[in-house]
């Protein structure tokens, strides 16, 4: 079993490394990995990766983007689970591809200190492959970050909690007995049909214990119910205008009430009818979806998904190709643009006489590291001279071009998502969902059969 949680790092990168870099925090046993960084020195990679995404991409931080320099993800392992500290680390390796898609610098390192094994992950919030930084939306990264470790955790054979502290569970799951929006819905439209104008639509709904709060919105409460619900929360067509729009439309629908009786009513029953509304709404959309991408039979559908296939992973070999292109010129003009952003200072620093110095150095000791940083790795990568200019250009265009490719990348992903589920939905009502699982259990019959 692992517990995940994430957290920004807005102004201490440099001490948050440091910290998880601390073999005193480790027993005198450190595991410690960078991605396209050296851990000691990754606080400086960081930095240079912002100043040439500033360069390619503007300034996040004054265009209303996040300020967040890094993300500190923590996966604790259970004292329980059997599982060695290079088991965890290869463990943590796996999750920080996945959750930053091998575009964001990272350095992990694996802890026992505090009694069980864990992992600390501290990741730049910029990608030096596209230059956008890392989003992230409350709840949601936290939720994908945690079924992605408990997926790596399954396949590994350590223990999983599949709802841990009841959270994050889907509602279609517990939910068995209408809600009180949908018990008001079915009061509501048997007092519309019933009622011959709003007092007596009023008068019936208080005969049933259903109170009614006038005001600038209506509002209604069931007997039981603790609050009030405004009618433009139950649906558009529960507002005080559209429920006297409905009463005087002479051709109202009825709203017929019955007591279950079959296995198949009960069922029905139990469903509320948010989760009937949204079945119609899915098969309608599935059919719109199946003219928008001229299927028209269902062995069509399977046609039209291997050539979405097929240009996804076509977008996919073209990206591919322009970042080994982009590579070498990001590298070197990640270097340059740090040096050259830092030399007037350095040069400034110079100049000082010797009893200033010292005190400029602890003002400006993080700009100094980056430049003394870059200048070291020019030197010892025997760059050649580059035309900084000519390859912040290219970076520029290459910044463009991958973005629209990866707009259309993600543009056919979820063509084909949509289509998968429209496929399911028809292959449903078709019966053909039936028969394609038959299909692959005889297929995988055959498999193992033949091995």
């Amino acid at each position: 079993m692992a517990v995940t949680k994430i957290h920004a790092i807005k102004s201490t990168v440099a001490k948050a490394i440091k910290y998880i870099l601390d073999p005193a925090k480790t027993d005198g046993t450190l595991l410690a990995s960078g991605f396209h960084c050296e851990p000691a020195l990754a606080h400086l990679d960081f930095e240079m990766t912002s100043l040439l995404a500033k360069e390619i991409r503007g300034d996040h931080t004054k265009t209303g983007g996040s300020d967040n320099l890094a993300y500190h993800l923590i996966q604790s392992f259970s004292k329980t689970d059997k599982i060695t500290p290079e088991q965890a680390h290869e463990l943590g390796k796996q999750l920080a591809d996945e959750v930053y898609l091998g575009k964001h610098e990272y350095v992990i390192t694996t802890h026992i200190d505090k009694g069980h094994i864990h992992n600390h992950i501290i990741a730049n919030s910029v990608s030096f492959l596209d230059f956008n930084k890392f989003r992230t939306r409350p709840y949601e990264t936290a939720r994908k970050i945690r079924e992605a470790s408990d997926r790596l955790c399954r396949e590994n054979g350590l223990h999983v909690i599949e709802n841990p502290k009841g959270k994050g569970q889907d509602k279609r799951k517990w939910q068995t007995q209408p809600s009180w929006r949908d018990r008001l819905q079915l009061a509501i439209d048997k007092a519309i049909y019933t009622a011959t104008n709003y007092q007596e639509f009023t008068d019936l709904l208080w005969q049933e214990k259903v109170e009614i709060k006038e005001g600038q919105h209506i509002a209604f409460k069931m007997p039981g119910q603790q609050r009030f619900i405004r009618g433009k929360s139950i649906g558009p067509r529960y507002e005080r205008e559209q429920i006297k729009a409905r009463i005087d439309d002479p051709n109202k629908s009825k709203v017929v009430e019955f007591l279950p009786h079959t296995k198949i009513e009960k069922a029905i029953y139990r469903m509320s009818s948010r989760q009937i509304i949204q079945e119609i709404q899915r098969t309608a959309n599935a059919l719109v979806l199946t003219r928008r991408e001229k299927v028209f039979s269902y062995r069509d559908y399977n046609i039209r998904l291997n050539e979405l296939k097929e240009q996804c992973k076509a977008v996919r070999s073209t990206l591919k190709d322009l970042d080994d292109k982009s590579a070498q010129y990001r590298n070197v003009s990640k270097l340059l643009v740090a040096y050259n952003k830092h030399l007037p200072l350095v040069q400034q620093y110079e100049q000082l006489p010797k009893w200033k110095k010292k005190k400029f150095l602890s003002s400006h000791d993080s700009e100094l590291s980056v430049f003394a940083h870059a200048e070291k790795m020019l030197l010892s990568a025997g760059a050649e001279p580059v035309d900084m200019n000519r390859a912040l250009e290219f970076l520029k265009k290459h910044s463009e071009k991958t973005g629209e490719l990866g707009v259309q990348f993600r543009q056919i992903e979820e063509r084909i998502k949509n289509l998968d589920a429209a496929k399911k939905v028809i292959g449903k009502i078709l019966g053909h969902e039936q028969e394609e699982k038959r299909d692959g259990i005889k297929r995988r019959t055959i498999q193992e059969l033949t091995r």
